[in-house]
């Protein structure tokens, strides 16, 4: 599932290894390799940018989604991200 480029889920791990401290983690993101960093965010919310590769992967994939265990909502713009936050 992720991309070649970089492996968000292990950053996301990572990160969480020493930001523990965090009641809430927000994961934005709009490409396809993006899925893995966001099937580990277990306290927040994602966020899916429209009309994009993830998107798009995710309405060609519905059981990609099943793994995804926080709230989801979808942001085009910073506008929408104001309103969502």
């Amino acid at each position: 599932m992720c991309g070649l480029r970089i492996c968000k889920k292990k950053a996301v791990e990572n990160f969480l290894k020493t930001h523990s401290h965090y009641d809430h983690i927000y994961f934005f993101g709009d490409g396809t390799n993006d899925l893995c960093g966001m099937n580990t965010v277990s306290n927040g919310k994602v966020f899916i940018r429209k009309y994009h590769n993830l998107e798009k992967k995710l309405k060609e994939n519905p059981e990609y989604q099943k793994h995804i265990t926080v709230p989801i909502s979808y942001w085009q713009d910073g506008r929408d991200l104001i309103k969502q936050l």
